[in-house]
């Protein structure tokens, strides 16, 4: 689905769905994968019954809303009242089912500033903002799995650095193995690039991963940990 094959990625959650059908969120996926491949009555009926099943039902009426919205830019689409309210007060709806995901919030603020209502649109943001962790994003994610991956590697085996500023995941990865060669003060060049490229609370996180904070007490190095 990431990829783009919604065909397949429709496929092959309903075949899951058949053969696990006590598997919780399949039908949220199933619907997800319905609407981006333009099946939106599916996506509809899947939503719907994630709800019921009190599965992901923020993420599903947040979905529900999602198409209501498309609904009110098709011509061709039948429309019962405004469907741009609808919406509206789905995703308000979906607020309320779960305060902790800034997924409808941001949804809504597309909503408001399409009605001009920019100031409440960016309270709204500055609240969707302050619930998004760093664990959710993809960056992260590929930057711990090399980490992890260079723990499983004894330091004969490290591989050379190519390009340390090719993303985070290489970036961290890059600085990593400076320390562990014992190369300080080029992984302190390195972590001042990604600390001046990131969050702080997204820097918060990788520096107390176990393979970098080993090094914390490292001169060279101190001054990334005196706030974590």
């Amino acid at each position: 689905m990431r990829a783009g094959d919604t065909g397949n990625a429709l496929k092959g959650f309903q075949d899951l769905e058949t053969q696990n059908p006590h598997v919780s969120s399949l039908a949220y996926l199933v619907a997800m994968a319905a609407m981006r491949s333009g099946n939106t009555g599916l996506a509809e009926v899947q939503a719907a019954r994630s709800i019921r099943n009190g599965e992901k039902v923020s993420d599903a009426i947040t979905l529900h809303a999602l198409i209501e919205a498309q609904k009110g830019g098709d011509p061709k689409a039948r429309k019962f009242g405004d469907p741009l309210l609808r919406s509206e007060l789905l995703l308000r709806q979906a607020m309320l089912a779960d305060v902790a995901n800034p997924l409808p919030m941001i949804e809504l603020s597309a909503i408001l500033r399409r009605q001009r209502k920019n100031a409440e649109a960016i309270g709204i943001l500055r609240a969707a903002r302050s619930r998004v962790q760093p664990v959710d994003l993809l960056p992260f994610i590929d930057a711990i799995i090399g980490l992890a991956t260079l723990q499983d590697s004894p330091d004969w085996d490290l591989p050379e650095i190519s390009d340390p500023g090719k993303d985070l995941g290489s970036a961290i990865s890059a600085a990593c193995i400076s320390m562990r060669k014992g190369r300080f003060r080029e992984a302190e060049k390195i972590l001042t690039n990604i600390r001046n490229q990131t969050t702080p609370a997204l820097f918060r996180y990788l520096m107390n991963g176990r393979a970098i904070r080993t090094y914390s007490r490292e001169p060279e190095l101190r001054e990334f940990f005196r706030q974590h």
